[in-house]
């Protein structure tokens, strides 16, 4: 839709196309971004966390992660994101039109990115073994895979018209390009690297690790539900062939996780009301807001544009790390003259 108005007003004011299709394209994230914020907020009421928290998780998770740099990414992260987040807070909430927001929400993500489907089984699993009568159990997942049907029927049609193919999405062999063997080597990586850390580009994700006994003991099946949503997240990214996620910022492949990734810390800040606890939360707080300030202000293609092709490769060696790379650009662009 936006390329389609991009080509129609460039008709009209014979601006060029491609401009305003990158003009238009670098909102469309952010409707997502605001759409994951609302839905976490409504998930931490759901599990009848403080108010506090209420107000201040949602102020840590947008400003504090990488969500406030993919706001403005032309990548589909955040759309991810949000739509994950509407099948998660579906599920969650469990009334028949919640889940069928849900379930929409879920054959949308799929549409954008087709790997989701192998997380179907866990939502499948977490709908099964709800309390309630088997014929409430039935109609709930009635509810939430019919819209994943349209969907993928759709999308083997569009796929049969394309490749002539319907089970051919357009990445060839590499669709397959899973090499579980490298995980030792590049899951710590994704979790703790100067270049595609999570807890490094996002360091509040680290009361999330506090909290998760809480959470289970509270909330079981949910803690479960999230809990294996990320870890099958992190495997399938860190197996990925590209597990780096390209030229981008952080670990771009977890991204669209990181509200799932916080939410324990909740349940951690909730039970133990102290002042102690509370200014460890507003330190960590402030430390995670200050960190996102390179990511918002450096473009990711500078930092990998310099290290990668204007450097030789024995210069690329002893290249400092992304994160690193984009306070050393941001103090440039700031105090010189060049």
């Amino acid at each position: 839709p936006l390329v389609a108005a991009s080509d129609a007003l460039s008709r009209l004011t014979h601006l060029p196309e491609f401009d305003l299709a990158g003009f238009f394209i670098s909102f469309a994230s952010i409707p997502f971004a605001m759409l994951t914020l609302v839905l976490f907020a409504k998930l931490l009421r759901l599990f009848k966390v403080d108010e506090v928290y209420v107000w201040l998780l949602p102020l840590a998770l947008g400003l504090g992660t990488l969500i406030w740099a993919y706001a403005g990414d032309d990548a589909s992260e955040e759309m991810q994101m949000g739509l994950l987040m509407l099948a998660v807070y579906g599920l969650a909430r469990g009334t028949p039109k919640a889940i069928v927001f849900g379930g929409i929400g879920f054959a949308w993500l799929f549409l954008v990115k087709l790997v989701y489907v192998v997380f179907f089984p866990l939502l499948l699993l977490y709908l099964i073994t709800r309390p309630g009568e088997w014929r409430h159990r039935i109609r709930n997942i009635a509810l939430f895979t019919f819209p994943l049907f349209l969907a993928g029927c759709f999308d083997a049609w569009l796929n049969l018209i394309r490749f002539g193919n319907p089970l051919e999405s357009g990445y060839g062999s590499e669709a397959s390009m899973f090499i579980f063997s490298q995980l030792p080597l590049t899951v710590p990586k994704l979790l703790g690297s100067l270049d595609r850390g999570i807890f490094i580009f996002s360091p509040i994700l680290i009361l999330g690790v506090f909290g998760w006994k809480q959470f289970a003991s509270r909330y079981r099946s949910e803690a479960i539900l999230c809990g294996s949503l990320i870890l099958v997240n992190l495997l399938l990214s860190g197996a990925w062939w590209s597990w780096v996620g390209g030229w981008s910022w952080g670990p771009r492949l977890l991204v669209p996780f990181i509200p799932l990734w916080l939410l324990p810390a909740a349940f951690w800040l909730d039970r133990r009301q102290s002042k102690v606890f509370f200014r460890v939360f507003v330190v960590l707080l402030f430390i995670s807001i200050i960190g996102q300030i390179p990511g918002v202000l450096v473009k990711d293609q500078e930092i990998h544009e310099i290290k990668e092709i204007r450097r030789t490769a024995q210069e690329q060696r002893s290249a400092p790390s992304n994160y690193v790379m984009a306070w050393i650009l941001l103090r440039h662009k700031l105090v010189e003259h060049s």
